[in-house]
């Protein structure tokens, strides 16, 4: 089973945090080219919406699937297929994130990001 039938889970940023709460996800995923997605309301009144894919494996020797071709372009084919659904107009980044986990370990992951509106250059 491919990466595009199972699906992702896409993270949404509304603009407004609150701590403790985890950000709203909609699942979303191309079936034979076509967007298939769990919330499109959702996704048209999100500020900006993320794919991460880890660049690390959970088991020792373990693969991680960021670092796979065929993944990494079927994320950038979704995302793509998001922003276009979603009329979003503003940029399309993708970028390394870093961080530590619980137990001090340097994590990383590749992270796929759309915007809803355009950057103002000041």
């Amino acid at each position: 089973m491919s990466n595009e039938s199972k699906g992702w889970y896409v993270q949404l940023d509304t603009g407004t945090y609150k701590q403790g709460e985890k950000p709203p996800v909609v699942r979303a995923s191309l079936d034979g080219g076509e967007l298939v997605i769990s919330d499109v309301k959702s996704l048209k009144s999100a500020v900006s919406a993320s794919i991460s894919l880890p660049l690390y494996g959970n088991e020792m020797g373990e693969e991680a699937i960021g670092k796979s071709y065929a993944v990494r372009k079927s994320a950038m084919d979704l995302i793509t297929a998001l922003k276009s659904e979603a009329k979003y107009e503003g940029d399309l980044d993708v970028r390394v994130d870093t961080w530590k986990d619980d137990k001090g370990n340097v994590k990383s992951a590749l992270k796929y990001v759309v915007y809803s509106k355009k950057r103002e250059l000041k």
